[in-house]
């Protein structure tokens, strides 16, 4: 798992963007690379793109869930079984 402060806010949160790196998998950016040539794209776009999509169906399904499990004394007791 991933230590909490590697997602601590950047001195920079006044900022639109912020730089976002790490290693991938060769043949992973191998494609990336690959799509970026057939859709004459910079990787940098393509891969906010693939991120933003991800990051929003990931709003939709925490969105879903808050509503579903909303006041459900079902749900606070799974969670409890889960602490």
């Amino acid at each position: 798992m991933t230590p909490f402060s590697s997602f601590s806010r950047p001195r920079t949160s006044g900022l639109a963007t912020v730089e976002l790196r790490g290693d991938c998998p060769r043949v992973t950016v191998e494609v990336l690379d690959a799509i970026c040539r057939a859709q004459d794209k910079n990787r940098t776009e393509l891969v906010n793109e693939i991120l933003n999509a991800w990051a929003k169906q990931k709003l939709v399904e925490a969105s879903l869930i808050a509503r579903v499990t909303r006041g459900n004394p079902d749900a606070a007791e799974f969670l409890g079984e889960l602490a």
